[in-house]
């Protein structure tokens, strides 16, 4: 027996083998796992359910399907439900497990009483449904443990078989629709994910998305699918410029379908131009020091230019610059990253502070009210900032 890894107070099933047949002789007391019916006759396009039936000799607490295999030219899974073996207990926990439908395999699903009760009433673990795409003989091979308080339980797995049937005429090509751009407008390196939604009166056989670049070439990408009907492509572009795309659908039966066209722009990841000065208000004849704090996303900055507003320009990343004479000056500093792209900021510096605040108020009479002839005292107050 193996033992079971255990997160807290959890049981978590990891269960990796199954277990060799067992003899006649040997079977007897021995639990087994069934794909039931063991034999299922459809036709192309219908959906029926397998269900994944434990007969059990021994108590359990959880089972793992660790992998349900089943050619996928021929099969494609629409839906999972849960089955009722533990259906007697409230906390129980079910996971569905990950479908690939263009490898045919179903893998990690399991379910385990989060309490460790156990059950020896046999029942469904779940029942998947499936959907006929094209006629021929369809074997579904199951790799699957039962398991009882950390161990596993030996059990006998018995498979079925499939066998679709049809020789439909279909005309009606796959639908397109909901098609989505997000964003539309991205930096240059950045993802642009193209999704839209695929239907076919039978099964889609493959989407792909036809993308014109800036430099006149063209790509053509299979299109990833998420969940039933969903179909997507996620990458970044290098250039910079407008990508027209489409998107082309074709089903089992040989029928296509292309989409209007589309576009999405790819613009330039300019870097961020900043700077600090000191002192924040300097005198006429006085070094001012200047910092660049600019950065660039997805480089280095290679250049920094300055004009200091009095006809003077400096380079460097941090320079120094005496002004002449008070006033009021816009410094302006461009940036240049490795790219090529570049950006400015501009910032006012007011030297030797030329037009200090000033305030009047009368001091007498008190109340405000005068006599004409007489004096009025005012009171003047004013601030000359020294650098």
């Amino acid at each position: 027996m193996k033992s079971i890894s255990i997160l807290g107070a959890i049981v978590v099933l990891l269960l990796s083998s199954v277990y060799a047949p067992y003899s006649l002789a040997d079977q007897t007391g021995i639990s087994s796992i069934f794909l039931l019916p063991e034999y299922e006759n459809v036709e192309i396009g219908e959906i029926f359910s397998v269900e994944v039936y434990a007969d059990l000799k021994e108590n359990i607490s959880g089972w793992e399907i660790e992998k349900l295999s089943f050619p996928p030219h021929i099969l494609e899974i629409v839906n999972i439900t849960e089955g009722d073996v533990f259906s007697e207990y409230s906390d129980v926990t079910f996971v569905e497990g990950s479908v690939d439908n263009s490898k045919g395999e179903l893998t990690g699903m399991f379910c385990f009483t989060l309490h460790g009760e156990k059950s020896k009433i046999s029942g469904t673990l779940c029942t998947i449904s499936f959907k006929a795409k094209r006629a021929g003989i369809a074997y579904l091979n199951l790799s699957a443990e039962l398991a009882c308080e950390g161990y596993s339980v030996p059990a006998i797995i018995h498979n079925c078989t499939v066998n679709v049937s049809g020789n439909i005429t279909d005309h009606i090509k796959p639908e397109i629709s909901n098609i989505v751009i997000t964003p539309s407008i991205q930096y240059v390196g950045q993802n642009v994910n193209i999704s839209c939604r695929v239907t076919d009166n039978v099964a889609v056989d493959g989407v792909y998305i036809n993308i014109s670049l800036p430099n006149g070439s063209t790509m053509n990408v299979s299109a990833s699918r998420k969940g039933y009907d969903i179909y997507y492509v996620n990458l970044s572009y290098p250039e910079i410029g407008t990508y027209h795309f489409f998107i082309w659908a074709i089903d089992t039966s040989g029928n296509e379908n292309v989409s209007d066209m589309y576009e999405f722009e790819i613009v330039p990841l300019y870097p961020i131009a900043d700077f600090y000065y000191e002192p924040l208000n300097p005198s006429a004849g006085y070094t001012v020091y200047f910092y660049s704090t600019s950065y660039d996303i997805d480089g280095y900055i290679v250049n920094w230019t300055w004009y200091f507003g009095d006809g003077d320009i400096a380079y460097g990343e941090n320079v120094t610059h005496p002004y002449a004479q008070n006033g009021t000056y816009e410094v302006r500093l461009y940036v240049r990253d490795n790219d090529g792209f570049t950006s400015s900021i501009a910032k006012n510096i007011t030297v030797g502070n030329p037009n200090p605040p000033f305030s009047v108020s009368i001091v007498r009479p008190v109340n405000g009210l005068y006599i004409l002839g007489r004096y009025i005292r005012l009171k003047l107050k004013t601030a000359i900032i020294v650098g």
